[in-house]
């Protein structure tokens, strides 16, 4: 797992980022990750961020397509992880209202 923390900071500073606040980023996230696992699901398991989507990230959005690399993170927050952070929040009440019974 320790080759992400020096890979993607290479891969994504193609694309314009700061090859060191990647590395930063990166160990915090695999820390963070790997804390929750053992404190969430008692498993001892450790995260990190993955390989795939960072290539196409930095080459295809950034680079083939023109996009700055922001736009290309707020579209993966808005593709992702803002439906994963509100994914249960109203979800109960409305389906209480809507199936009466």
């Amino acid at each position: 797992m320790v080759y992400i923390v020096f890979v993607n900071p290479q891969i994504l500073g193609v694309a314009g980022m700061d090859t060191s606040a990647v590395f930063v980023t990166t160990c915090l996230i695999a820390a963070f990750g790997s804390i929750m696992m053992g404190l969430f699901a008692n498993l001892p398991v450790a995260l990190a961020p993955a390989m795939g989507l960072n290539a196409f990230f930095a080459f295809v959005v950034v680079q083939a397509m023109g996009l700055p690399w922001q736009v290309g993170m707020g579209a993966i927050f808005w593709g992702g992880g803002w439906p994963a952070a509100v994914d249960d929040f109203p979800r109960t009440l409305l389906d209480d209202r809507q199936y009466p019974g």
